[in-house]
C-alpha cells in the first residue's frame, strides 16, 4: 500500500489462496487443494475450482479430504498433507514473475488493499506500563 501510494501506481490484490492457486502448474490446477494453518488447531482449505475457504480443525481435515475424490495433491503446509496425498513440490510451482505476466491486462485495480483474515486479529494489550 505504501509503495503504491508513493509511486502512484494501482494495486491488484489477491489473498494467499489465490496466489498459490495461480502458481500451480497448469496440469495440477484441477486436482490440488491449498491447505494452510488457520490459527490454533485449525486449518484453512481451498478446494480446486472453488472460491470458498473451508475452516476446520486439524482432526476434521483428513475425513473431509477423503470424501473429495478429485483432490490428489496439496500445496501449502507440508505437515497438513494427509496419507496418500502428494505435495506439489515448490520447484514445480510457477514463479511470481510468471504469475504477474499472466494477470489480465484489465485486472481490477484498487487504491488500497485491505487485509484478509481467516480469524479476526487478536490484539492483546501490554501489561507493561508505557510511562512510568
Amino acid at each position: 500500500n505504501a509503495l503504491a501510494g508513493y509511486f502512484h501506481v494501482p494495486l491488484i490484490s489477491c489473498n494467499t489462496f489465490e496466489y498459490l492457486r495461480m502458481r500451480l502448474p497448469v496440469e495440477r490446477k484441477k486436482d490440488t487443494a491449498v491447505i494452510l494453518k488457520g490459527g490454533g488447531d485449525h486449518v484453512a482449505l481451498a478446494l480446486p475450482g472453488s472460491k470458498k475457504i473451508h475452516r476446520m480443525s486439524v482432526e476434521e481435515l483428513e475425513p473431509f479430504l477423503k470424501r473429495k475424490k478429485t483432490v490428489k495433491y496439496g500445496t501449502g503446509e507440508k505437515s497438513l498433507m494427509i496419507k496418500g496425498m502428494k505435495q506439489v513440490a515448490n520447484k514445480k510451482m510457477r514463479s511470481l514473475g510468471e504469475v504477474v505476466l499472466e494477470l489480465p491486462k484489465k485486472a481490477p485495480s484498487k487504491k488500497l488493499v485491505k487485509p484478509y483474515y481467516l480469524n479476526p486479529p487478536h490484539i492483546t494489550k501490554s501489561k507493561k506500563e508505557v510511562f512510568a
